[in-house]
């Protein structure tokens, strides 16, 4: 098994269709990264082999980026990449891989295909890995990774900006933490309303995600009537196609 892992990409929307950036998750420690490097398959034209060497060191738990220019990428995530190179030049339809002493040992997207349509396409957005999953060897694993959606970081100065922010560094290799979401919106009616079909809440977060296990607390009593400190299990819901779970009022469903 390798000890480097892709564990995401990102299409950023800044001027120049900016940053463009691979992240690596390192599973053990490795003492010379020299054995490992990224190449860029463009347009589904097929592998351009290995076009970036990594150099130095790493330990068990660090991220690693690659990102194709450094004042943009720095600019949009608050920190320098650790390694600059045109392998990172991507847009959302091209796919990566990753080569341990000249071999493919994980990839993300199908390298023969233009992700133009494609259920990974990450056009001015990103793909992040699954927990517990990879490295996945030659062949793609689609199910193995979530998805932004195309154009969720239109309009963002920066990742924290974003609509749907990148899930900077939180792939759990063991695959037991929770999902990443934000609250995107949350509207109460006037108190005394005769009308509060209105509330609910939205969380947008990538297509599909299983919030099993989850609870949200501290609710409003218009979502849980007779309780202040409302508590909504979330177990079995599971966000749509465009990445959206809504909760209705319980008494007024949306």
């Amino acid at each position: 098994m390798s000890n480097l892992i892709i564990t995401g990409v990102i299409d950023g929307s800044l001027p120049g269709g900016l940053p463009k950036a691979i992240e690596l998750y390192v599973v053990n420690d490795i003492a010379d990264l020299s054995a490992y490097g990224i190449g860029s398959a463009n347009n589904g034209g097929g592998s351009d082999g290995e076009e970036l060497t990594l150099t130095g060191s790493a330990v068990a738990g660090e991220y690693l980026y690659i990102a194709s220019e450094a004042p943009q990428f720095t600019a949009f995530f608050g920190f320098a990449p650790d390694f600059t190179s045109a392998a990172a030049s991507i847009n959302g339809d091209d796919a990566i891989e990753l080569f341990e002493n000249g071999a493919v040992v994980d990839v993300f997207g199908d390298i023969n295909t233009d992700g133009t349509g494609d259920p990974w396409e990450y056009q001015d957005g990103w793909a992040a890995r699954k927990a517990g999953t990879g490295p996945d060897g030659s062949s793609f694993a689609l199910a193995n990774w979530e998805f932004s959606g195309p154009n969720l970081l239109d309009g963002a100065s920066s990742n924290a900006d974003a609509e749907l922010p990148f899930p900077l560094a939180s792939y759990d290799g063991d695959g037991t933490s929770a999902p990443s979401f934000a609250i995107n919106e949350f509207r109460i009616s006037s108190p005394g309303s005769a009308d509060d079909s209105s509330n609910f809440i939205e969380i947008i977060t990538a297509p599909g995600t299983d919030f099993s296990n989850l609870t949200l607390l501290s609710l409003s009593s218009e979502f849980a009537p007779g309780a202040i400190d409302a508590a909504i299990s979330l177990d079995g819901g599971v966000a749509d196609s465009d990445g959206v779970l809504l909760i209705a009022n319980s008494e007024n469903p949306a």
